[in-house]
């Protein structure tokens, strides 16, 4: 995994936890745990609710660094 830059680093364990994958993932599991998550949490699906919106941008943020 790589950090981001002034972003607070992701240990191995959190990212897995966050993406919901065991030690064993796979590509392909890593892919769809994304896929999933991103369907949740992009902001640009929440319309005008910026509260919520800033909300999901910052989870997006955790996301992407796990994902990586």
């Amino acid at each position: 995994m790589r950090a981001l830059k002034g972003e607070n680093t992701l240990t191995k364990e959190k990212a897995l936890n966050l993406l919901g994958l065991s030690e064993d993932y796979t590509e392909r599991d890593l892919k769809k745990s994304y896929h999933q998550l991103t369907k949740i949490y992009h902001p640009d699906k929440l319309g005008d609710n910026v509260a919520k919106k800033k909300d999901c941008e910052e989870k997006m943020k955790e996301i992407n660094a796990a994902k990586d």
